[in-house]
């Protein structure tokens, strides 16, 4: 269960996700910096180590929420799907990424969805992993929104993008994406954004903001409507990463 929103702004981008989990689950830790492969990556993650959301020095962020509409298919000795963002971190660009992604065992893997961000070449991707099959949809580099929910998925959705319809036009900004990602309308339950059950909530918000010279991250370690402790953490972009993205 989550949301996920990607907002377009001048010479950059905005990445933000409300992690939605049952209440038994062990808190995540606070997005910190790491290098690999040549590259420093900024991300939350699990005690495991695994992570949901995760930005690298080359601009290049990544998402994953769970596909309930599509049945579980891994059964024997499956492979946590938080495996994924933290495989494609170190890949610049979107072609890396497609490679990394297929280099997985995805059929170890219960569905997801995953989100490809290269700003340098200003591309958007959706990944769609069934178990079974993986494809790419390429989307226009404009705002979108994405949700999950193991309860009733197709009513999420259905809920959510009303919410998310009535904020919308040029004036969509980042005050108005994290509003939105706070809010309970309609009422505040297991279909709001800023979710709320009896056994499950929104246990964080995380947002990547890449703009100019720096990624930023924002991290809420509790539900986004209340008062939980916030994080900040930065990271430099590679200069010829930012130069392509201003080209």
């Amino acid at each position: 269960m989550c949301s996920v929103s990607f907002l377009p702004r001048e010479n950059g981008f905005v990445l933000a996700v409300n992690r939605d989990e049952r209440l038994s689950r062990a808190s995540a830790l606070p997005p910190e910096v790491f290098e690999r492969d040549g590259l420093a990556m900024l991300y939350p993650r699990e005690l495991s180590g695994g992570t949901w959301i995760g930005v690298n020095s080359a601009g290049a962020a990544f998402s994953l929420i769970n596909w309930y509409s599509q049945p579980d298919c891994a059964y024997d000795n499956p492979v946590s799907r938080g495996e994924v963002v933290r495989a494609l971190l170190p890949a610049r660009n979107c072609a890396a990424a497609a490679s990394l992604l297929g280099a997985l065992p995805l059929k170890r893997m219960n569905p997801f969805r995953l989100m490809v961000v290269s700003p340098s070449e200003r591309s958007l991707t959706e990944w769609r992993s069934s178990g079974r099959d993986l494809e790419p949809f390429t989307l226009p580099w404009k705002r979108h929104h994405w949700f999950s929910s193991a309860l009733d998925e197709g009513k999420a959705n259905q809920m959510r993008r009303r919410v998310c319809a009535r904020m919308h036009g040029d004036s969509f900004d980042l005050p108005s994406l994290r509003k939105l990602h706070r809010s309970h309308a309609p009422k505040a339950g297991p279909f709001s954004l800023c979710m709320h059950r009896n056994d499950a909530c929104t246990v964080s918000y995380t947002e990547i903001n890449v703009r100019g010279p720096t990624a930023t991250t924002y991290y809420i370690a509790g539900p986004p409507c209340s008062r939980y402790p916030r994080f900040r953490a930065s990271l430099g972009l590679a200069v010829e990463a930012v130069r392509r993205k201003v080209a």
